[in-house]
């Protein structure tokens, strides 16, 4: 039953233990703020998709704008491509970005490479 004001509502602090702690649930809030309040580098703001782990990581060279991954259909199949969202939306944009378009196993690759490459200047310090 919902108590719509009939019965009086009393609000209780440190009653039982926190499922989470306090700090870690300050955090998430933060984070949360953070990703609703998005800006790309053209100054524009775009909605948070965690979906896929480069969203909003990769960044195109020429605008500055975030990609956007999609899906393309090439000689019978599905091919996952990255696209800069200024050339997606140019109508909506009004840039006419020349960024060309990564196919998600080339980004792939490059993040792989870019992160051995880490690694071994990691180890070779030690």
């Amino acid at each position: 039953m919902v108590n719509k004001g009939i019965v009086p509502q009393y609000y209780v602090e440190g009653s039982h233990e926190a499922i989470i702690p306090r700090e870690l649930f300050m955090q998430v809030q933060e984070e949360m703020v953070r990703r609703a309040n998005l800006e790309t580098g053209t100054g524009k703001r775009r909605t948070y998709s965690g979906k896929y782990a480069l969203s909003h990581h990769v960044y195109c060279a020429h605008c500055g704008d975030v990609f956007r991954r999609t899906v393309w259909f090439l000689k019978g199949k599905n091919v996952p491509v990255w696209r800069c969202v200024s050339r997606l939306e140019r109508k909506k944009s009004g840039i006419d970005c020349p960024a060309r378009t990564l196919f998600e196993t080339d980004l792939h690759a490059a993040v792989v490479k870019a992160l051995n490459q880490m690694i071994e200047q990691k180890d070779c310090k030690l």
